[in-house]
């Protein structure tokens, strides 16, 4: 099985010929396999919720699209819940690569709000960085993570794409960088004066 990441292809859509054909692939009786297709689903959605994946829903989707586009090109497939639950595997593995590199990143953002070393500020100071970058714009959020990503050689390469990639020089995306930031200071800063109040 491929990547899944290759499998996501942002041109295809779900069309209705490919869900039909899906429900096929599921059972020929069309009552039942919109049954089978519900349970599938539920199962899904599950098996991404027990794993702590965010928006289980919308990987559920992806799964079920992944499968529904290998079915409307002619691949052949035996068990259809079998196959989903492989791609299901493969997309949690991608998502977890992904969550470990943005904690990377998220833990290297050197933000500057004062607090005390004990366990519980430091979970406090995590928790209001968390809440402040998902209130971020996504592209605020992509550059911010994305600059602080990697360690020395590879925070440089990482940044020379970055500032490729959104067309500006280097200086520009440290100016960025260095905007956002300060938001997210002051997002931080008013959140924890807030727990601090309770």
């Amino acid at each position: 099985m491929a990547d899944v990441s290759t499998n996501l292809k942002k041109d295809w859509g779900l069309t209705q010929e490919a869900f039909n054909k899906l429900l096929t692939s599921l059972d020929d009786d069309r009552e039942l396999a919109a049954e089978k297709y519900e349970v599938l689903r539920t199962k899904l959605s599950r098996f991404f919720q027990w794993r702590d994946c965010p928006s289980p829903e919308d990987h559920t989707d992806d799964v079920l699209n992944i499968v529904a586009r290998k079915i409307s090109e002619g691949e052949t497939i035996e068990s259809v819940s079998s196959y989903s639950y492989g791609v299901a595997r493969m997309l949690c593995k991608e998502i977890r690569k992904k969550q470990e590199a943005e904690h990377r990143a998220f833990t290297n953002i050197p933000i500057t709000v004062q607090t005390n070393q004990s366990d519980d500020e430091k979970d406090s100071l995590h928790e209001c960085l968390d809440k402040c970058l998902g209130k971020l714009p996504d592209e605020s959020r992509e550059l911010i993570l994305g600059y602080y990503q990697g360690d020395k050689r590879e925070k440089i390469d990482q940044r020379q794409i970055m500032a490729a990639k959104y067309n500006i020089t280097l200086n520009a995306l440290r100016i960025n960088a260095c905007r956002i930031r300060d938001k997210l200071e002051i997002c931080i800063e008013e959140c924890l004066k807030t727990r601090r109040a309770k």
